[in-house]
Parts: structure tokens; sequence; C-alpha cells
């Protein structure tokens, strides 16, 4: 269940970040020939052409920057690291694809120095949406993952606090595995449950 929700909320982000990127490409284009007009203005097969280049070019630097993998216990600071670098490497294949290699492309300069702060900024606005979403979710059940503590000690019970205080996580305990120790015996029993949650076996 865990696998098929982040399958689908992988290709929801890819969609979004398409939409994204789409967006300010061609808010780029309206502002650099709205209000720096110039002559021969491009055709909008020209304007398809590279705009399906742009979006390709995009979700493979995304997928190898490693923007859909699993990252409820990561910081968002990092994400923002990694979507900086992702569109900076973007922006740079764009110039050489685009500007360089294709004649009559609209991808001018004015318009590359519009497009590269309008999707980076549309990312990292669009990612914090999508995590303050998900985070709202699992407090609330949804996208769960479920999880054993080995030890029933002091570590352990802090991880479960952690845990509970963290529950954007959406990681739950479903109880504890109590680590082997050869000196307990009858004065030594093994608990049956800590600080609420069932301690379901031993290490052995």
């Amino acid at each position: 269940m865990v696998k098929q929700h982040f399958k689908v909320i992988s290709i929801t982000m890819g969609f979004g970040d398409l939409a994204v990127i789409s967006a300010s490409w061609f808010i780029a284009f309206a502002v650099r020939f709205a209000f720096f007009p110039s002559e021969g203005i491009p055709g909008a097969r020209l304007v398809g052409t590279n705009l399906v280049l742009t979006l390709l070019v995009s979700l493979a630097v995304l997928v190898g920057s490693g923007l859909y993998k699993p990252r409820r216990d990561k910081s968002f600071l990092l994400e923002v690291g990694q979507i900086i670098k992702a569109t900076v490497i973007i922006w740079t294949l764009l110039i050489v694809l685009l500007y360089y290699t294709m004649s009559g492309t609209p991808f001018t300069r004015g318009m590359l120095a519009l497009f590269l702060p309008m999707m980076m900024a549309g990312l990292i606005v669009e990612r914090g949406i999508a995590r303050s979403t998900l985070r709202y979710l699992r407090r609330r059940g949804w996208n769960l993952r479920h999880a054993l503590i080995v030890g029933t000690g002091r570590l352990g019970q802090s991880t479960l606090l952690k845990l509970h205080r963290n529950s954007w996580t959406g990681i739950r305990v479903a109880g504890f595995v109590d680590a082997a120790t050869p000196t307990r015996g009858a004065d030594h029993p093994r608990r049956a449950d800590v600080r609420g949650l069932p301690v379901l076996g031993t290490t052995d």
C-alpha cells in the first residue's frame, strides 16, 4: 500500500513540476515579447517544439537529481538545494540545446534570464506546498509506514517519543522487539508492553 501511495505521489509531483515549468516558460515568453517587443515573434509550432524539448530535459534532470525519491525524513532545505542545483543544470542545458543549436528559437537572452528565477521559485513553492499537504495528511493517518523498534530500553523509548512528536514523518510504531539478553531469567521477566505498545517478541 505504501509503495502504491508513493507511486501516486511521485506521478502527481511529476505532473506538478511540469506544470510549473510550463507556466514559467509561457510567462517568460509573454513578458519578453509583450514588454520588449521585437520583429518576428516565433510561431506556435516553434514555441511548442521548444516547450516539449524543455519539458523532456527538465524531467530527465529532476529524476536524475533524486527529487522523486522518498524524503519524508529529509529536511526541506536539502530539497531546496537540490531544486536550485537541478534548475541551474536545466537552464544550462537549454542554453546549449536551444539557443546555440537551433535557429529561430524563442529563447532569447532576455527570456532565458526570466525563465531561470521563475522556474526555480515556482518549483520551490510547489514542493513546499506539496510537502505541507503530505504532512497534513500523514498527521491524519494517510500514507503511513509502520515500524517496530528493536530494544525496550531508554534508547528505544526515546525513539518512540521522537516519532510521536514528529507525526509528519508518517512513521507509526506498531510495537517493540526486545533485544535478547543471556542473563534474562525468572528474576527479570520480559516486559509485555512498553509505554502502551506491545512487546511482540525478541531478536532471537
